[in-house]
C-alpha cells in the first residue's frame, strides 16, 4: 500500500503571535498581536527542493493607505493613552478575522473595540466602526446576508449591518441573555440561527425573527429559541 504524500511544512514568520487565520483561494490572512494583518500568497507548485512556496503580499494597513490618510486631519482619531493615529490602524491586538462569502471583503476586530473592513483586491481599508463594543472585541461571526455578530469581554453580543439607505455599517441589535462572559459564536449556514457559548457552560440558541428573512424583515433582531447546558459535573 503506497504511503500517503504529506505536504511539506513551511513556517510563516511574524513579529508577534497569530490570533486568527482565514483563507480564500490562494491567499492566507493572519491577524497578530502587533496590530497588523499579513496577507500571504500560497503557491501550490513545488520548488526544486520539494517545498511549497509562500510569499507575503502585503501588511495591512499598507504604507500607501497610511500615507493617503495621514495628511488630512479629518482622518486622525483619538485613541487610548491620548494617542492620535489614522483611522485605518488598529491600536491593540487584532483578535479575529472573517471574509465575506465572495472573498471581496475582509473584516477585522480588535481589543481596541473597533471593527474594520478591508477590500481584498487592493487591501485598502474601506471603513472603520469605532467603539463597536463596550469592551475589547474577542471574536466575530459573519452571515452571508451581511450581518456582523461580535462578542466582547462582557455578556453582550452586538449585531451590525449596513442598511440599504446607509453608506456605513451601524449597530442594529444588542443581544443580552447570557449571565456570564460570552466566549464563542457560531452561525448556521444561512445565517438565520446563532449559537453563543458562555463561561457558565451554557449555549444559547438565537433565531432571526420572521424566519430569517433577508429582505429587512426582522433585520438583525434575534430571539432566544432554546438553551443548552453542557459539561455538567
Amino acid at each position: 500500500m503506497p504511503k500517503s504524500r504529506l505536504r511539506p511544512t513551511t513556517r510563516l514568520l511574524s513579529a508577534r503571535a497569530q490570533l486568527s487565520l482565514v483563507i480564500f483561494s490562494d491567499q492566507l490572512f493572519s491577524a497578530h498581536q502587533d496590530q497588523k494583518i499579513n496577507v500571504w500568497r500560497i503557491c501550490n507548485e513545488e520548488t526544486h527542493q520539494g517545498k511549497y512556496r509562500y510569499g507575503r503580499l502585503a501588511t495591512l494597513p499598507t504604507l500607501s493607505d497610511h500615507v493617503m490618510r495621514f495628511l488630512p486631519s479629518k482622518n486622525h482619531v483619538q485613541v487610548r493613552w491620548h494617542k492620535i493615529c489614522t483611522w485605518v490602524h488598529h491600536v491593540d491586538t487584532i483578535s479575529a478575522l472573517a471574509l465575506s462569502r465572495d472573498g471581496s471583503r475582509l473584516y477585522s476586530v480588535s481589543w481596541d473595540r473597533t471593527l474594520k473592513i478591508w477590500q481584498t483586491s487592493d487591501f485598502e481599508c474601506l471603513e472603520s466602526v469605532g467603539s463597536a463594543h463596550d469592551d475589547a472585541i474577542k471574536s466575530l461571526a459573519l452571515s452571508n446576508d451581511g450581518f456582523i455578530h461580535t462578542r466582547s469581554a462582557n455578556k453582550k453580543i452586538k449585531v451590525g449591518s449596513k442598511l440599504p439607505a446607509d453608506k456605513k455599517h451601524s449597530l442594529v441589535a444588542t443581544l443580552e441573555k447570557h449571565q456570564s462572559t460570552v466566549n464563542v459564536l457560531a452561525l448556521s449556514t444561512d445565517g438565520s440561527v446563532l449559537y453563543s457559548g458562555a463561561c457558565d457552560r451554557s449555549i444559547i440558541v438565537w433565531e432571526k425573527e420572521n424566519g430569517g428573512a433577508a429582505d429587512g424583515g426582522g433585520g438583525g433582531q434575534m430571539v432566544v429559541v432554546g438553551a443548552l447546558r453542557g459539561y455538567l459535573q
